[in-house]
């Protein structure tokens, strides 16, 4: 009887612990599959930077004299997580040193793949103004330290709304358009407050072989958020439209066009007041990139155009140019910007009405008298002095204050980047900025009011520009300005950022092999293809060859046939490949493919899928899979 009972008690066991078993078993399987729909990257940069003068400063980018790290060190962090096949949420929080670390969400979106080419995107995105604005963030994604500062300037990084992404192939040709419509926030320093758009745009990508080429256009409807009192805008919109206490160019205009009719009293062409909602601005932009894997070449330019409104706009671009040797690539970069013409008529505009009000001084001194005393004549002439004088000095400040927004400069950028190793870089940049124009420096010598109707006088004092950068306060104005011109404007950085494709860093020499095959499953409709369709299949940018639908299986970092593959079929080494990859992945755009470790597990999941497509070396091939390719 014991021992029935205990034969019992010991089958209990058993079951319990085979119970345990498959429970662990069910636990490892959701964890294992929590862990396949949960993807995290990363990515940090920090470096120093310095500016040889002491006169001027990127007060908005922390660059001045004095070295500093927090213009360039920022940390980021990106969630995606697969809610089912077709629906995915991704999220990316940045931390930077220009914003005192604060942590703000640049990303927030959930992505919804309609079909296999077609994809909607609802929540808060990246604005896509430039070739790099996805990735504007990731320095390992770009040759520069910073990118040129006369194309990338816009005062705003995100849309929340939605955008909608269709891609496809026609021949070797891989094609991509994203249109978006939404509400972005950002501030402009220049003007000392923030603003609101409702936005909305559209661009298209061409890629084939070593060429990329994009064109994007983006139209705007701007409401002025909020202004710093007393601050650069206030003062502008108060100089031009006044306020309930103090009268502005618009007023002062109104006024002399209404007594123009006394002698001595000269009519002037009515300016608009500057609008605080309604404000329409269209950016256009087109670039290009040719990358063999040698040599780099990126090219862009763009337009503003804002209306009704002073706010420096026009043209800029750049060009530039690298070429690789190993783990090195030095470049070099002209960029420019300018306002255009449109731009600077509409600032001349009102410089020229302020002055045409401050010259009219005798005039204003009589009419303040005239309205004080309802028609008559009631001031003094130190009254009218007085009132002439103020008058005078804030239309003489407000046109030196437009002066300056007629805007132009070139820089020459030479930098190296070199590969510590295929997740890390480091880079140093030498720019030297030029041209930056002239501009005129007003004065008004008031004529006295007793001369009426006598006009006052305008003193010009022509002064060097000083593009897009900000002055410091404790300097002269016209020493300061006279001293910019041919000043150098250095960047000493070394970044080392790692790019988000993983968050181990492999290392290590691997033996190479002859040839390359290309395998599927004996299943699969693909009997043939050519190096670029194999390599477009791999960078995601297609997901089939001849109508037969294919998923990529990769190797791991360190493996020779990946590093064979890789070099003669998509002609990258493992670093630009990485840099490839950040750029998809830290744009919502694509992640790489799944890696197995070795060329036997390649034949084991490709004979498993009929959909699969791998690369081995030729000697790893059995009847299992069917060979399409074989590099050499």
């Amino acid at each position: 009887m014991r021992l029935l009972e205990q034969e019992k008690k010991i089958k209990k066991m058993e079951r319990r612990v085979k119970s345990t078993r498959n429970a662990v078993k069910q636990n490892r399987s959701r964890l294992s599959d929590m862990s396949s729909r949960l993807k995290i990257n990363g990515f940090f940069s920090s470096g120093v930077t310095l500016l040889d003068s002491e006169d001027f400063e990127f007060g908005q980018l922390d660059i001045d004299e004095d070295y500093s790290t927090s213009s360039v060190t920022k940390l980021g962090i990106q969630m995606s997580f697969q809610v089912s096949d077709d629906v995915s949420v991704t999220g990316q929080l940045v931390s930077k040193g220009v914003d005192n670390y604060d942590v703000e969400a640049e990303w927030a979106y959930l992505s919804w793949d309609v079909t296999e080419n077609f994809t909607a995107r609802i929540g808060r995105q990246r604005t896509p103004y430039y070739m790099l604005s996805e990735y504007l963030d990731v320095g390992y994604a770009y040759p520069w330290t910073r990118p040129p500062i006369e194309m990338y300037n816009l005062p705003l990084n995100n849309t929340d709304g939605l955008a909608l992404l269709y891609d496809f192939n026609l021949g070797d040709w891989n094609f991509g358009t994203h249109a978006y419509i939404g509400e972005g926030f950002g501030d402009v320093d220049a003007l000392e407050g923030s603003f609101r758009l409702q936005n909305k745009g559209i661009s298209f990508t061409a890629e084939t072989g070593s060429w990329t080429f994009r064109l994007g256009y983006s139209a705007s409807e701007v409401e002025v958020d909020s202004i710093v009192a007393g601050g650069a805008g206030d003062t502008l919109l108060n100089g031009i439209n006044g306020n309930g206490d103090v009268s502005g160019l618009v007023d002062f205009i109104a006024g002399i066009n209404v007594a123009s009719a006394t002698p001595g009293i000269n009519a002037i062409d009515q300016v608009n007041p500057l609008p605080q909602e309604g404000i329409e601005t269209n950016y256009l932009s087109a670039a290009f990139t040719y990358d063999n894997g040698k040599l780099l070449v990126i090219g862009e330019i763009s337009n503003l155009e804002v209306s009704d409104f002073i706010q420096p706009a026009g043209d800029g671009g750049y060009l530039m140019v690298g070429y690789r040797f190993g783990k090195w690539m030095p470049h070099i970069t002209y960029s420019k910007f300018y306002t255009d013409a449109k731009n600077d008529e509409q600032v001349q505009e009102y410089i020229d009405a302020a002055l045409n009000v401050s010259k009219q001084a005798p005039a204003l001194g009589l009419l303040a008298s005239l309205n004080a005393g309802g028609g008559a004549d009631v001031f003094t002439d130190a009254q009218k002095d007085a009132t002439a004088d103020a008058i005078v000095a804030g239309m003489t400040k407000l046109a030196n204050n437009l002066e300056p927004l007629v805007q132009e400069q070139d820089s020459i950028t030479l930098g190296i980047v070199y590969d510590i190793n295929p997740r890390v870089k480091a880079k140093f940049d030498i720019t030297k900025y030029n041209n930056f124009g002239k501009y005129n420096s007003y004065t008004v010598n008031v004529a006295d009011p007793a001369l009426f109707p006598a006009t006052g006088t305008v003193i010009e004092t022509e002064l060097d520009g000083y593009g897009r950068f900000g002055l410091t306060d404790d300097a002269d104005a016209s020493y300061r300005r006279s001293i910019l011109r041919g000043r150098y404007h250095m960047k000493i950085i070394k970044r080392l950022i790692s790019s988000a494709v993983a968050a181990c860093l492999l290392t290590g020499a691997t033996a190479s092999v002859a040839d390359i095959a290309i395998i599927v499953n004996p299943e699969s409709g693909l009997s043939s293809a050519d190096v670029k369709q194999v390599a477009s299949v791999f960078l995601g940018k297609r997901g089939s060859i001849s109508g037969v639908s294919l998923i990529p299986i990769d190797q791991e970092e360190g493996q020779a046939s990946r590093d064979e593959f890789y070099t003669k079929v998509v002609n990258k080494n493992a670093s630009q490949l990485n840099a490839f990859w950040s750029r998809l992945i830290f744009t919502g755009k694509g992640m790489p493919p799944d890696q197995v470790s070795a060329d036997a597990e390649v034949v084991e999941v490709v004979a498993d899928d009929p959909e699969m497509i791998g690369y081995v070396s030729p000697g790893a091939v059995d009847d299992s899979v069917k060979v399409i390719l074989v590099v050499q």
